[in-house]
């Protein structure tokens, strides 16, 4: 996982342990293509 991220020019993951459990957090790119909010109705 972390060499796919890195090949990805992705942050490595944190891998942690919290109170016996244990967390990662992924990290993505920016989306670049969103200016502002929507006007669409849904």
């Amino acid at each position: 996982m972390i060499k796919r991220c890195k090949e990805l020019g992705l942050e490595e993951p944190e891998l942690m342990e919290i109170a016996g459990s244990f967390r990662i957090n992924l990290f993505r790119l920016p989306d670049k293509t969103r200016i502002g909010k929507s006007t669409d109705k849904v």
